[in-house]
């Protein structure tokens, strides 16, 4: 398992990164590129520990796709 905690993760680009199962939980992610990673299992709470954070083609904890900041 990965452990990546306290630490910070501002300004990470992560085109992809598989973050499965990790506990990044009080990990700092702001300005975080997070397009293309896989987030499926990680132990994260975006509201808290994100701030800009960009998603596309990003797979989420619940396994949901997120292409919220996917260009047109």
């Amino acid at each position: 398992m990965l452990v990546l905690f306290p630490t910070h993760l501002q300004t990470i680009y992560s085109h992809p990164i598989n973050f499965r199962g990790a506990n990044i939980a009080g990990a700092k992610l702001d300005d975080a590129d997070l397009s293309g990673a896989y987030l499926r299992g990680t132990n994260i709470d975006l509201e808290s520990q994100a701030q800009n954070v960009k998603f596309c083609k990003t797979v989420m904890p619940d396994r949901e796709i997120n292409n919220r900041d996917c260009e047109q």
